[in-house]
C-alpha cells in the first residue's frame, strides 16, 4: 500500500515535471526566435553607443578646463567630466619573491596566503588520526533523494532572467 502511494506520488512527479519541461522548451525556443530577430538591431545599436561614448571620452579629455569647478556634469542623464581615482599598485610577475626578498618583515601584510583543510585527505585519516587533529567523523546516513529532471531549475533561470 505505502509503495503503490509513493508510485502514484512518483507519477505525478514526472507529470508535472514534464509538463513544465515542456512549457520551458517553449518559452525557451520563443526566446531564441526574439533574440536572433533582434541581435543585428541589438549589435547596431550597442555599437552606436560604445561610439557615442568614445566620442564625448574624447571631448571630455580635449577639454579638461570646461571641468574645473565641478569636476563633473549631467545632460541628458549621463554624467561625464573627472573624477579623481586612487593611485593603484600594478604588481608584476616577480613581486612576491621581490617582497620575499627586500621586505621580509612585511610578508604577511604584503602576501596574501590562504589555508584550508583538504577534506579528501581528511576523510582517509584514521579516527585516531581525525581526534588528534580535533576533527570527528560523522556516521554514513540514507537521505532522501528525489530527482524529477531539471526543467525546474530551468523554469526558475528563465524567471530570474526575466526580472
Amino acid at each position: 500500500m505505502t509503495m503503490e502511494r509513493m508510485r502514484r506520488l512518483a507519477a505525478r512527479c514526472a507529470a508535472a515535471e514534464a509538463a513544465v519541461g515542456k512549457l520551458v522548451d517553449e518559452i525557451e525556443a520563443q526566446r531564441a526566435e526574439a533574440l536572433r530577430a533582434g541581435a543585428n538591431e541589438l549589435r547596431r545599436l550597442l555599437k552606436a553607443a560604445q561610439g557615442a561614448r568614445r566620442e564625448l571620452a574624447l571631448d571630455v579629455e580635449a577639454h579638461p578646463s570646461a571641468f574645473a569647478a565641478p569636476r563633473t556634469a549631467t545632460a541628458h542623464g549621463v554624467r561625464f567630466g573627472f573624477r579623481r581615482r586612487a593611485s593603484r599598485a600594478a604588481p608584476s610577475a616577480a613581486t612576491i619573491d621581490l617582497i620575499k626578498s627586500a621586505l621580509p618583515e612585511q610578508r604577511a601584510l604584503l602576501v596574501r596566503v590562504k589555508e584550508s583543510v583538504n577534506l579528501g585527505a581528511l576523510n582517509a585519516l584514521s579516527d585516531a588520526d581525525l581526534a588528534s587533529v580535533g576533527a570527528t567523523r560523522t556516521p554514513a546516513r540514507d537521505a532522501v533523494v528525489v530527482e524529477c529532471g531539471d526543467a525546474e531549475q530551468r523554469g526558475e533561470r528563465l524567471l530570474a532572467a526575466a526580472a
